[in-house]
């Protein structure tokens, strides 16, 4: 990935609409303290680049194509929990209100 030889692209529903239809998300992203699964953008974390496009959208989610340009653990789910957009179905990061 590092020498951009191939491409880590994907498709998500995200939970309500974002305001930007097309974006980049570029937080660094580390282990959350007292975890070993669980991840957050932190100052302290490994660079995390996420590129996106809405493809559709309805009145509470938005299908998105996802394109990774660095490739951290969780990094999708992260990115997009992280901007109050988590992935739909996503028990880890989507906290259920």
């Amino acid at each position: 990935m590092k020498e951009h030889v191939f491409k880590k692209e994907y498709i998500a529903i995200v939970d309500g609409i974002l305001e930007n239809k097309s974006g980049t998300i570029h937080l660094p992203i580390a282990r959350k303290p007292g975890s070993i699964i669980e991840r957050e953008v932190s100052t302290g974390g490994d660079d995390a680049i996420t590129h996106y496009q809405v493809l559709k959208e309805n009145s509470s989610s938005s299908m998105v194509q996802v394109l990774l340009e660095t490739g951290r653990t969780h990094q999708i789910r992260v990115h997009f929990s992280h901007i109050s957009h988590p992935i739909l179905g996503d028990t880890l990061y989507r906290k259920c209100f």
